[in-house]
């Protein structure tokens, strides 16, 4: 219908306002286009395309920076009251929250990836492997994923994924972090952020270094506690039980 066009007609503008870094022009575009209405997430991507392509570091960074400030989340849905609360507990059963905060993009060679303030989580689709009985040719005994504190390896039928290892942009609990082959054939590495913040990209490029933040040991204290944080690759085994 006419919104539909209308909505089609701010993207196309969205997309050449992200092109160009015009910060202005692409607020105002999308607050627009959040008036109109008639769009999916999967039209707004598609406008993202283009910039992602081109050049995908900068554009997730112009994202994170000016794509948040203009959402405006809509109604809760099903907003009931608990009359059990003597004040009158007001529960929501769902509360949205903007998808670009959890932002995916691919890393390179197939790698796809998403966050949260907290987590990071890499996919990489298996394939060509010898185990005809197998999605994608490989189990979990054919991967190896090591990690330090800021590194990570992936090994699989004995080599190593360069897309998805690296120098990490940040520091990660590696205790914490885990991975596992999904039903389909999928490598999911879920990294736990030691600081909460968005990452721009996961694993460090030459074109990376405006992004990393090294800190500085200023006393003798900390120069001990940086070293003796784990700096050698160690493995990190899949788990026994998925988390829900």
């Amino acid at each position: 219908g006419p919104r539909r066009e209308e909505a089609l007609k701010v993207l196309k503008e969205l997309g050449e306002a992200l092109n160009a870094r015009a910060v202005e022009r692409f607020q105002a575009a999308h607050s627009r286009l959040q008036a109109i209405g008639g769009y999916s997430d999967t039209d707004r991507r598609r406008a993202f395309a283009a910039a992602l392509e081109a050049d995908p570091i900068g554009t997730e960074d112009f994202l994170f920076r000016y794509l948040p400030e203009g959402l405006e989340a809509t109604g809760p849905h099903d907003l009931w009251f608990s009359s059990d609360h003597e004040c009158g507990a007001c529960c929501l059963r769902s509360f949205p929250s903007p998808v670009e905060l959890k932002w995916d993009a691919e890393v390179g060679d197939g790698i796809q990836w998403e966050q949260s303030k907290g987590q990071i989580w890499l996919y990489y689709r298996l394939k060509d492997g010898p185990r005809e009985y197998a999605p994608g040719g490989w189990i979990e005994e054919d991967v190896v994923v090591q990690m330090t504190t800021k590194e990570m390896k992936v090994s699989i039928g004995g080599t190593e994924i360069k897309a998805i290892s690296g120098e990490l942009l940040r520091t990660i609990w590696r205790k914490d972090s885990w991975w596992a082959i999904d039903e389909e054939g999928t490598l999911v590495v879920t990294l736990f952020k030691r600081e909460l913040c968005n990452w721009p990209v996961p694993i460090v490029t030459r074109h990376c270094g405006v992004y990393k933040r090294e800190p500085f040991p200023w006393n003798e204290r900390m120069k001990h506690m940086g070293t003796s944080q784990s700096r050698s690759l160690q493995d990190v085994p899949p788990p026994t039980d998925l988390p829900d």
